[in-house]
């Protein structure tokens, strides 16, 4: 169910059942892989059609085995009994408490998802998972005296929530008043938003076990040796209760687990899929996601300091145009304060890599940001550019 928000006004409705079905064959190191949304026999002979035409894999070592799963809480009920009438009635409460005071909702969307995923295999594996998913995003816009503010904000749920939109109003009018930034700050703090960009973009991939087995890691032949500020953990937590990425199993039947990435400064571990794992002489850690390896949930533990005399990055322009490999980021702060003021004409830029080996605080209020755990992140080898 999504409603779609336009102008101050609720614009459309849309209620979609919709189901996809993916099935693959493997015989003597060829796959073969088809989708519809209709499960039967034609599509078995789509896939051995597919599979007889491709060429052989690089290599192929089997499908996973049915193992013991844990399970965490990635469904609510509560979204099972939303309906178009309470989805109205919350965009119309969002609306009014942001539209005013010269500031309108340019547009928007609050949607609520039930998801069943389900997978089979011939080893044995029958498995079935449900879980739920209630997101809202909105951008506001104020014109007032000649000047132009816009402010983005969005946040998703396994569960329902109503306590939406609160501080729009504000910040929208907050950043009309941007002034040129003329200090010379040392340190940069990067909100939650800020920071899961640009390591997403920027950073993350280099765990990636199939980058590592193909030399496109930053972090080959690394592990056990510090990589980062030894006062950094970070994990992928695919068992996580109510976070977004939490699952039982990935796409291949694996179980998720909790893979320690980092601990204190030193590299523990890659992200694997079944094949790629066994290639390399070690195991899955579940983390099959579309025929590929992604992340779950991400979590970025380390110290929380005071930290003085810094810029605040609420949010960036350019995040996508990051060099995984080297980890280099060259971004516009699109809103970011200083001295608690609104500041302007200002990006931010250098790797990653040295951000994270100089750290002068991890927030302590973690907050949840594209798939990320954190806190705001500060650190000094940040450059500004004004």
């Amino acid at each position: 169910k999504e409603i779609q928000i336009k102008n101050n006004k609720v614009k459309t409705f849309n209620n979609i059942n919709s189901a996809n079905f993916t099935l693959k064959v493997w015989k003597d190191g060829k796959e073969g892989s088809a989708s519809s949304n209709r499960l039967n026999l034609d599509l078995a002979k789509k896939a051995i059609k597919i599979m007889k035409n491709n060429a052989n894999k690089e290599y192929f070592h089997g499908i996973p085995n049915l193992e013991k799963y844990k399970k965490p809480k990635v469904f609510d009920k509560s979204l099972e009994e939303l309906d178009e009438n309470n989805l109205i009635e919350d965009a119309k409460e969002i609306i009014n408490k942001i539209n005013h005071d010269d500031v309108i909702v340019a547009e928007g969307s609050l949607s609520s998802s039930i998801n069943e995923s389900s997978i089979i295999n011939s080893n044995g594996i029958e498995l079935n998972e449900k879980s739920s998913l209630f997101s809202i995003g909105i951008e506001s816009v104020a014109k007032k005296n000649g000047n132009v503010s816009s402010w983005y904000e969005s946040d998703e749920k396994i569960n329902y929530f109503n306590d939406f939109g609160n501080n729009i109003n504000e910040k929208t009018l907050f950043y009309l008043n941007k002034k040129k930034y003329e200090e010379d700050t040392k340190a940069v703090i990067l909100s939650p938003e800020v920071f899961s960009q640009l390591l997403h973009h920027s950073f993350l991939s280099n765990f990636n076990g199939k980058n590592v087995e193909k030399h496109k890691s930053l972090f080959c032949d690394k592990l056990n040796q510090n990589i980062i500020d030894e006062n950094l953990n970070i994990f992928d937590d695919g068992l996580r209760d109510k976070a977004i990425g939490s699952f039982s199993f990935d796409d291949e039947g694996t179980p998720s687990q909790n893979t320690t990435l980092v601990e204190k400064g030193k590299l523990k571990h890659f992200i694997y899929d079944f094949n790629t794992a066994i290639h390399n002489n070690t195991e899955s850690t579940g983390n099959s996601s579309n025929g590929d390896i992604d992340f779950s949930n991400i979590i970025i533990e380390g110290k929380e300091n005071n930290v003085d005399d810094a810029i605040f990055v609420e949010s960036i322009i350019g995040a996508h145009l990051g060099n995984s490999l080297t980890t280099d980021f060259s971004v516009n702060a699109e809103h970011a304060t200083f001295d608690d003021k609104p500041v302007s004409g200002i990006m931010i830029s250098g790797k990653v890599i040295d951000v994270l080996s100089n750290v002068l605080s991890i927030g302590k209020k973690q907050e949840e940001k594209n798939g990320i755990i954190t806190g705001n992140f500060a650190s000094d080898k940040i450059n500004i550019i004004n």
